[in-house]
C-alpha cells in the first residue's frame, strides 16, 4: 500500500489556537428554579432487610408462581402482622397474599416445613373475607372455638414502608 497524507495532521497542532464559538452555549436555565428539593427515599436499612427475611424464612412464607402472576403464599395460622410489616420492607406489600392451606394453590407450595396447626376451612373462608387484617379474625374464631394457637415468636416492629 503506498498511502500518503495529503497534509500534515499533528505538526500544525501545537501552533495553532483552539477556535472560538460565535455564540455562547449555555444561557443559563430556563424558567423559575424550584426552592423545594425532590424527596428521596432511603430504604431500608440492612438490619431491617436481614430482620424482615428471617420473620418471612421462621414463618415459611413463599412466593408464588401461579397463572394469574406472582403472588405471596402464607401458612393461614402464622399470618400476622409482623409478616405483613415484612412484606411491605422487602417491596413485596402490594402482591396478593393467598393462603398456602386454601384452595387454588398448587400442591407444590403446600409442604410444610414450620411448626403450628392447619386451621378449619371455615376459619379461613371467613379470613379472606376480611382482607385487611385477617388475623384478627382467625384469632377470635379460634379463641371462641377454645383452640389454643401456637406461633412462633416474631419480634414486632413497624416496616419502615
Amino acid at each position: 500500500m503506498d498511502w500518503t497524507p495529503k497534509a500534515r495532521i499533528l505538526a500544525d497542532f501545537t501552533e495553532s489556537e483552539p477556535t472560538k464559538p460565535t455564540e455562547p452555549g449555555f444561557d443559563g436555565f430556563v424558567g423559575a428554579t424550584s426552592a423545594e428539593s425532590p424527596k428521596i427515599e432511603a430504604g431500608p436499612c440492612p438490619a431491617e432487610l436481614a430482620r424482615a427475611c428471617d420473620v418471612l424464612n421462621r414463618t415459611g412464607v413463599r412466593i408464588l408462581a401461579l397463572e394469574g402472576g406472582a403472588a405471596i403464599g402464607v401458612w393461614i395460622d402464622l399470618d400476622g402482622p409482623e409478616i405483613r410489616a415484612a412484606l411491605r420492607t422487602l417491596g413485596m406489600g402490594g402482591l396478593p397474599v393467598r393462603y398456602l392451606d386454601g384452595d387454588g394453590v398448587p400442591m407444590r407450595y403446600k409442604v410444610r416445613r414450620v411448626e403450628g396447626d392447619p386451621v378449619p376451612m371455615n376459619v379461613l373462608a371467613e379470613m379472606e373475607l376480611h382482607p385487611t387484617e385477617p388475623w384478627n379474625v382467625r384469632d377470635r374464631m379460634l379463641n371462641e372455638m377454645g383452640w389454643n394457637l401456637k406461633r412462633p415468636a416474631l419480634t414486632k416492629w413497624k416496616a419502615g414502608r
